[in-house]
């Protein structure tokens, strides 16, 4: 099936690929600088935390060491230029492992707290010393590269964020235009993208199109309100009686379609008398029609016996309700 959510993950990746080059180059040239065992960069979105990018023996860190560097509270300012002593190695310490190295801590930690465009520090870059060892000051002449380096990063992140904040938003319109505001369920500009992907679909697929009897009269005596409420009540009981891979739309009036792959013609027959029971409890009558693509070779040919079929029993429904009707009225 045709998903909006197709183009989202395209553009998101677009941005994931600007940060993914831009940061290694950049962790390896800090590594030319301030030679480390081992560099991340660690993103902040709210309580999760997502290590970005690494440089070096990344796996000789133990995820506990690797949570609690990028995880630190202390986000006070952007970079002190010292080498800190790791703290509480003993707690640090993973559960033993077969590899010696992965399960150790680092003796020393750089961190280096970025902001994002709004000033708001979300992301650290934290270098690890496994040495016991280490220079406790970064060398003068080279500060000036390593705030390059983290200012580069920093736009990059900003930018990947700022990429996929506009695709979030460019996705919600889009799915709002394929969605009926009413029901919530696919409009027929939906419908028609669910269709173009079906006919691609190996298979079988099965159709259904649903219309409510009697709903003219509904509108007219009960007025507009109660008329999209049944509608709203339609759509609900069709949605619970479907899988989440079937697909339902509302066409237009009272009239709805659906979906549904990999069902037989027997089973979707049964899925119809069911749906029109489930809505009779409610009090709302429904002519059905059902066909499956193998009865006739084609979807667009399934469609149009569904919908020919829908009409047949919405006539018999009708001369049968005439007929009562006037059995009522002769007594």
């Amino acid at each position: 099936m045709a998903n909006a959510a197709d183009g989202y993950d395209a553009s998101i990746k677009g941005a994931d690929r600007l940060a993914k080059q831009i940061l290694p180059a950049q962790l390896d040239l800090l590594q030319l600088f301030l030679p480390m065992d081992c560099w991340m960069v660690g993103r902040r979105d709210g309580k999760r935390l997502e290590v970005v990018a690494t440089q070096g023996e990344a796996d000789g860190v133990s995820a506990i060491c690797m949570r609690k560097a990028l995880a630190s509270d202390r986000l006070s300012s952007s970079m002190d230029g010292r080498l800190h002593r790791w703290p509480d190695l003993q707690a640090c310490r993973m559960a033993p492992v077969c590899d010696q190295k992965k399960a150790s801590c680092p003796k020393y930690v750089f961190k280096a707290f970025l902001p994002d465009r709004h000033g708001n520090l979300t992301v650290v870059v934290a270098g690890f010393l496994f040495r016991e060892e280490g220079p406790r000051e970064v060398p003068l002449f080279c500060a000036p590269v390593i705030m390059l380096c983290l200012n580069t990063m920093a736009h990059a992140l900003s930018l990947q964020a700022d990429l996929a904040m506009a695709d979030k938003l460019m996705l919600k319109a889009q799915q709002g235009a394929r969605i009926d505001p009413l029901t919530g369920v696919l409009n027929r500009a939906g419908w028609g993208l669910a269709l173009s992907g079906a006919r691609k679909a190996a298979g079988e697929i099965a159709v259904a199109f649903l219309d409510l009897d009697d709903f003219k009269r509904i509108n007219d005596t009960r007025g507009h309100q109660a008329g999209d409420d049944v509608l709203k009540i339609t759509a609900r009981a069709v949605r619970k009686s479907l899988r989440s891979h079937d697909c339902v739309a509302r066409l237009g009036g009272d009239e709805f379609a659906m979906l549904l792959p990999d069902t037989s013609l027997a089973d979707a027959c049964r899925l119809g008398e069911r749906l029109c029971w489930l809505l009779r409890k409610r009090g709302i009558m429904a002519s059905i029609g059902v066909a499956a693509k193998s009865e006739t070779g084609s979807l667009q040919k399934a469609l149009a016996l569904a919908d020919a079929r829908m009409y047949e029993n919405k006539q018999q429904r009708t001369h049968d309700l005439l007929e009562t009707r006037e059995r009522r009225q002769s007594m």
